[in-house]
């Protein structure tokens, strides 16, 4: 598959393919219902999930990546959610069920009983079932359990390698378990309701948490009956997260609770708290994204009321935790995520693209768009590609945010 092709899904409008350098349209294929999600793509295959409405029917449909053409589709009359494509099978779950399916022809291979609403984690060989009450793993090419770990509340998990997984947060235990058999090597209380990925790096964890405060009360006041566009591309993926209905409350406001967000650095090899940082002191607050870079650990964050929301965006010194430099920006809406290259940050969201020094946070340039940006853009070494809630996808130049082409998706 051609590596400058990005695939667009949006409502209404199927599948298209365009040319990432100059945003010509390759090919568009209508599929039933509304997509719901970003595609996939893998070994020359686009796979999309999509909605006809509230009960059904769900489909997953796969095209040929090269020309649209139809390869095969799956039914189902409860809502899908593709998890990846991997082993040569497309690995699907729904509220009841996990499903395997041959990635060439749709053939099911194995299906077993889910009780969840939370997408797998496949990686290589293993499935990463979370459940209810359970945390289970699943050998990927037959269904079967390998183990379980029982957890008091549902979890999440965060991060695999060979040999270790993390999860996250029962009872606001950040636990490392031994891939092979499920045993606990450590357990670390931290102050979370929910974390993002960590980052391992030079045997350090970091992880930025939010801790949910139930006492609290913001009403949202922002809603949209637009459906997001969703994004894909060889090796990476920009997606909005879609919802098949109308009047959803945007994140410009915060939920009905209070939040307070927290980052961490813990000794991978036990567990041992080296520093804790509030990402914005005083505040309530909720996490966005953070990176390791060069020694720097940047986070954003952001707080909210009912008439104003703002960005706020800290580098911290990855040994000591020691903040660097911090910046805050009032911003029209909730920033949906960021993304670093080559010493610059890119801001996304807030009907805006801003690049921004790493070194000390200054503006280096700022693109207005037409919408909100729902998740990190796809980087190439000349051009920044990014899409709005309302089906615009830009291609910017990082060097200066100046537009090289602009694509509405939904208005064709």
């Amino acid at each position: 598959m051609d590596a400058d092709v990005m695939y667009a899904a949006t409502s209404g409008q199927g599948v298209s393919a365009f040319h990432a350098q100059n945003g010509a349209k390759i090919w568009q294929t209508r599929i039933d219902g509304i997509s719901a999600w970003q595609p996939v793509v893998a070994n020359g295959i686009v796979y999309i999930t999509s909605s006809t409405g509230e009960g059904g029917p769900y489909y997953m449909t796969a095209l040929r990546a090269r020309d649209g053409k139809l390869l095969w589709r799956y039914r189902s009359d409860m809502n899908m959610s593709l998890s990846g494509v991997e082993n040569g099978s497309a690995y699907l779950s729904t509220l009841t069920e996990v499903i395997a399916l041959r990635a060439t022809d749709g053939v099911e291979l194995w299906h077993v009983h889910n009780i969840s609403d939370q997408p797998l984690v496949i990686v290589k060989d293993v499935v990463y079932l979370n459940q209810i009450s359970t945390f289970s793993v699943l050998n990927a090419s037959n269904g079967e359990v390998m183990w379980k770990h029982a957890v008091d509340n549902r979890v999440d998990m965060l991060k695999s390698s060979q040999e270790t997984l993390y999860i996250c947060c029962d009872k606001g235990k950040f636990q490392a378990l031994r891939a092979s058999d499920g045993h606990v090597l450590w357990s670390q209380m931290i102050d979370a309701t929910m974390a993002q990925t960590p980052q391992i790096v030079n045997g350090v964890i970091y992880l930025q948490a939010t801790k949910i405060n139930l006492g609290g009360s913001t009403t949202p006041t922002t809603t949209s009956s637009s459906l997001l566009p969703s994004f894909s591309a060889t090796g990476k993926t920009l997606h909005g997260m879609v919802q098949a209905r109308a009047a959803l409350p945007l994140r410009a406001a915060l939920p009905l609770k209070e939040g307070s967000t927290f980052l961490y650095a813990l000794r991978a090899s036990d567990g041992t708290l080296l520093w804790k940082q509030v990402s914005q002191p005083g505040d309530e607050s909720f996490a966005n994204w953070f990176q390791v870079e060069q020694g720097v650990v940047y986070s954003m964050v952001t707080t909210s009321t009912n008439t104003s929301t703002t960005s706020i965006l800290t580098a911290f010194q990855c040994q000591s935790g020691k903040p660097l430099w911090r910046r805050a920006d009032a911003i029209g809406s909730y920033p949906y995520g960021a993304a670093i290259r080559d010493g610059v940050i890119y801001r996304l969201g807030g009907h805006s693209a801003d690049a921004l020094s790493a070194r000390n946070g200054n503006i280096l340039w700022s693109h207005p768009l037409a919408g909100n940006v729902n998740d990190a853009p796809i980087i190439t070494a000349q051009q920044l590609y990014l899409g709005t809630d309302n089906g615009i996808v830009y291609a910017l130049k990082r060097e200066n945010g100046q537009v090289q082409w602009r694509e509405d998706t939904v208005h064709v």
